[in-house]
């Protein structure tokens, strides 16, 4: 039987733990394995990819997931990027930057003691990623300097509060301000931010 903190108790045939996971990536040959230096034991970081999306050998592929942490709003603007790239409304990353970034990856593997989290700045790399989408709210994020702003309220919670998804729906392309910010402003209304 599964008991709940209310007192309440269920019977079960079987509880799965689903704490973890090995990557398989059966569909790729083992020449594409080896260019993204693939190890299915590194369960921390199994990919190396630049941003956890992309190789300079294979322009024509993204990855999308690839990353350990917080990631709903990490993984939709992974795809949203690569969707950009490959539609042509962004300019692929160049040479140099993916190059940098696979250094910091491979730092990143070689760390002692390895980190749960080999990212474990979620605001930094989904600020990061919303910045190559064309997606960070900026303006929101400044109205929270200006008291007499009708959204310094809305600049605050994106600041102070928990990051969300809907933060990258604000401004950019795609953008639904309306719904998101009724999103964030739901959030808040349910979890305050002190």
């Amino acid at each position: 039987a599964a008991f709940f903190s209310d007192g309440s108790s269920q019977e079960y045939d079987a509880v799965i733990f689903a704490t973890g996971y090995q990557l398989d990536l059966p569909f790729l040959s083992d020449d594409l394995r080896t260019v993204i230096e693939f190890n299915p034991a590194d369960l921390l970081q199994p990919a190396i990819l630049h941003e956890c999306v992309w190789r300079p050998e294979l322009l024509g592929l993204a990855f999308v997931g690839l990353y350990r942490g917080p990631f709903f709003a990490a993984m939709e603007l992974q795809a949203r990027w690569a969707c950009g790239v490959f539609s042509g409304r962004l300019a692929p990353p160049s040479a140099e930057e993916v190059e940098r970034g696979l250094q910091t990856e491979r730092q990143i593997r070689k760390q002692q003691p390895r980190p749960q989290f080999p990212h474990g700045d979620y605001v930094g790399m989904t600020e990061a990623l919303a910045h190559h989408v064309g997606v960070h709210p900026a303006s929101a994020l400044n109205a929270r300097t200006m008291p007499e702003n009708s959204d310094a309220e809305l600049g605050r919670l994106l600041y102070d509060g928990p990051l969300l998804p809907f933060h990258y729906r604000l401004e950019g392309f795609k953008a639904k301000p309306d719904v998101a910010r009724a999103a964030i402003m739901e959030c808040a209304q349910r979890y305050p931010v002190p």
